[in-house]
């Protein structure tokens, strides 16, 4: 598959008058959709989380919530309906609350009641306006899955606009920087990266190349709302996506080294070259302006990418916590499918539980995956943070050489070089296949589906969802099963690697 790097939104048959004035057009009705919700609930647009730890949290109402979801999560013609009266006692609780709209979508999705779901999420921005994210994700996501294209893509054009707008970190003056402009959040770079993912399973979807030009027309709108700096994190998500494609066996090849990341570090070794070719000073004075300006400006690269660092690493801990969850209902849904081999719940329960050990499975790729790009890209900014603590290190050599003065050294610096030492294990699992089955020929090259390769996360969402009431569940250790089980016909694959320290896990049959 050829690469799509960021000069690609400078590629389009949309003349750019035309282009800009549309696109004024839609962040007008972005911003009024999100304006018009806040309005009404008497509220103004602010930094608060975009998951919902700005909402009240309310513990009756949390255990009322996990009740519905308990029941709305399980196999059963009853259980929507039983979830929907729940959800209706809990909108008398606590009205215009997104998060039970949001709730609500996500029992309705489960049952792959995609376009009731719908409704509900269309509810849950209603009521939530710019500050509930996971809401507008989700309509978008399940307007994908019903391929509506123009409303989804409608929709993402307006929450590129809502993610760009957002309030961001603001960076603290200096007077010598000359460039206060506040910092991007990890909210709006993971919302970003998210994006990201959607517009690259979009050129991968078969069933999507109908909608080519649709799709193309607002992409081109997507990208110029977010800017530059975001597009980086947009090429992050695809390259994410491409990975995920490749392990999944729904592309032969995936180029590691995007567009995007060599658009990223040309960038960088530019403005660190036109940084070293300023006119060398005479006078003390002058050496003294010039070795200021170069720290102060070393000093914000590397303060941004220790930021990158950072957040990068939340997101490594987080992936792998979402990973052992997923081992969890892996081996719950396996449980259940050998229990009901007797027939307790019938054939139409042996085959949910069947559909599920898969799809957790799958699940499991998609963090393992997911977690190897995230290790890959820690590197690349390490190195990168370590070519600039070297070029730093080289204009102080030459500053002390010509003036005689001595600057104290940081020792701030030095983590870079034990970050970029730091060995990382990355995760490596087999598939979801069952023991001793044939492999199909037909089968050896997949049909690219929006649920493979953009898994919606129901269990990472319902957590969220009762985090915010105040009922945060445990969080999981990595789950290792006992030496005598892992070799058991009825217990997940472990493997370890030589050194004990990669395990993977999949249902043995």
């Amino acid at each position: 598959m050829p690469q799509i790097g960021l000069g690609r939104q400078f590629a389009r048959r949309v003349p750019r008058a035309e282009m800009n004035s549309q696109l004024a057009i839609w962040r007008l009705m972005a911003c009024g959709i999100c304006l018009v919700a806040l309005t009404a609930r008497g509220e103004e647009p602010g930094g608060e989380s975009r998951r919902g730890d700005s909402f009240p949290e309310n513990l009756k109402v949390a255990e009322k919530l996990k009740e519905a979801f308990d029941g709305g999560y399980v196999v059963g013609p009853r259980s929507a309906k039983d979830a929907e009266a729940r959800m209706e006692k809990l909108r008398r609780l606590v009205a215009d609350d997104p998060r039970i709209d949001y709730s609500h979508g996500l029992v309705l999705a489960k049952h792959s009641q995609m376009k009731a779901a719908n409704g509900q999420f269309e509810a849950a921005v209603k009521n939530g306006g710019s500050r509930y994210w996971p809401a507008w994700k989700a309509s978008i996501w399940t307007n994908l899955a019903e391929k509506q294209y123009e409303p989804a893509l409608n929709r993402l054009v307006e929450f590129a606009i809502l993610v760009r707008g957002a309030n961001s970190v603001e960076t603290p003056p200096d007077a010598t920087a000359g460039d206060n402009s506040p910092e991007l959040t990890d909210e709006q770079r993971e919302a970003a990266r998210w994006i990201g993912q959607v517009l690259e399973a979009l050129s991968i979807l078969p069933e999507a190349k109908k909608a080519k030009p649709l799709i193309d027309e607002r992409e081109t709108r997507v990208l110029d709302a977010l800017e530059e700096e975001l597009g980086f994190s947009v090429e992050e998500g695809r390259e994410l996506l491409r990975a995920r494609a490749a392990e999944l066996e729904l592309l032969a090849d995936v180029a590691r080294d995007t567009a995007g990341q060599v658009a990223k570090r040309r960038k960088l070794d530019k403005e660190l070259d036109a940084i070293d070719k300023n006119n060398p000073p005479q006078t003390s004075e002058e050496w003294k302006k010039w070795i200021d300006e170069l720290l102060s400006k070393y000093d914000k690269q590397l303060g941004q990418l220790d930021r990158q660092y950072q957040t990068l690493s939340k997101r490594a801990e987080a992936l792998k916590q979402s990973h052992a969850q997923a081992f969890e209902m892996v081996v719950a849904a396996r449980a259940n499918r050998i229990m009901n081999r007797g027939g307790q719940l019938g054939p139409v329960g042996f085959a949910y539980w069947t559909e599920q050990m898969v799809l957790y499975t799958e699940q499991m790729v998609a963090y393992e995956t997911e977690y190897n790009v995230v290790l890959d890209q820690l590197t690349q900014v390490a190195q990168s943070a370590s070519a600039v603590a070297d070029r730093r290190a080289a204009a102080i050599a030459r500053y002390e050489e010509e003036t005689g003065d001595k600057i104290p050294k940081n020792p701030e610096l030095d983590k870079w070089a034990t970050r970029l030492a730091e060995k990382r294990t990355k995760m490596t699992a087999k598939a979801a296949t069952p023991k001793n089955a044939k492999k199909d020929p037909a089968a050896k090259k997949r049909i690219p589906t929006l649920r493979a390769l953009l898994p919606f996360d129901f269990e990472r969402e319902r957590n969220e969802v009762l985090s915010s009431y105040g009922l945060r569940p445990a969080v999981p250790a990595e789950i290792l099963p006992p030496p005598d089980a892992a070799a058991g016909a009825d217990s997940p694959s472990v493997k370890t690697s030589a050194k004990g320290d990669r395990k993977s896990a999949s249902p043995a049959e």
